[in-house]
C-alpha cells in the first residue's frame, strides 16, 4: 500500500514541478480512493507548493467526487476502514511507549487530538519560513512538510507503521542527498530501528 501511493506521490511531484497541475492533483486524487486515506496528509503540502492552487485543487477534488460517486452507487461502506481501525493501537509510536511506562491508557481522541494539533502546528509553522521562491515550484517546501507530516504521524498517531514512511521515500532520499555524514547515519539508525520493531512486536 505504501509503496503504491509513493508512487504516486512522487509522480505528482514530478507533474507538478513541469506545471502539470491537474494531473498532479489527479494521481494523490487517485491514491486516496485506490489505496487509503493516508495521502490526504500531504494536500496541504501541495496545494500551498503550486503556483496555481486552483487548477491543483480541481484535478484533485474533481478524481474524489468521480470516485467517491462511484462507490456511493455500489453502496460500498467507504467509511468502514475509519470505523474498524479507529481504536487499533501499534507498538512502533510514542503514545504506546508512555502509556507503557505510565501503566495507564488514555482515550483514543486525546492521541488523535494531538496528531492534529501538531500537524495544523506544521502547516503554520512552515507558512512563515524563507523558501527559494525564484522558482515557480518549490520543492524545498514540499520536502520539508511531507516528511515532517510523515514523520509526526508516525511518531504521534496511536496507530502508525514503519512502512508509513516509504509514502514520502522520494522527499526523503532528497532530504539525504544534501545531508552531511552525521546527519545520514542518525537517518540511517532511525530507519534501521523502525524496520526491525515490526519485528520485534510481533514476535
Amino acid at each position: 500500500n505504501s509503496v503504491a501511493i509513493a508512487m504516486c506521490v512522487v509522480l505528482a511531484i514530478l507533474l507538478l514541478s513541469r506545471n502539470k497541475l491537474a494531473l498532479s492533483g489527479v494521481l494523490v486524487g487517485i491514491s486516496i480512493i485506490a489505496v487509503k486515506f493516508l495521502p490526504l496528509l500531504y494536500v496541504p503540502s501541495f496545494v500551498r507548493a503550486s503556483p496555481q492552487r486552483l487548477r491543483w485543487l480541481l484535478g484533485f477534488t474533481g478524481t474524489l467526487a468521480a470516485g467517491y460517486s462511484l462507490f456511493l452507487f455500489k453502496h460500498a461502506p467507504i467509511f468502514q476502514p475509519l470505523f474498524f481501525e479507529g481504536g487499533m493501537r501499534t507498538s512502533g509510536n510514542l503514545p504506546y511507549l508512555i502509556e507503557s511506562v505510565a501503566g495507564v491508557t488514555l482515550p483514543a481522541h486525546i492521541w488523535d487530538l494531538l496528531v492534529i494539533a501538531v500537524l495544523c502546528g506544521i502547516f503554520i509553522f512552515s507558512g512563515s519560513m524563507n523558501y527559494a521562491r525564484s522558482v515557480p515550484i518549490d520543492l524545498s517546501y514540499l520536502t520539508f512538510t511531507m516528511l515532517a507530516f510523515t514523520f509526526s504521524l508516525l511518531l504521534l498517531a496511536k496507530k502508525s507503521a514503519p512502512a508509513y514512511m516509504m509514502m514520502a521515500l522520494f522527499p526523503l532520499c532528497l532530504l539525504l542527498s544534501a545531508a552531511s555524514r552525521l546527519r545520514m547515519c542518525c537517518v540511517t539508525f532511525f530507519l534501521v530501528i523502525a524496520v526491525a520493531e515490526p519485528s520485534i512486536w510481533f514476535t
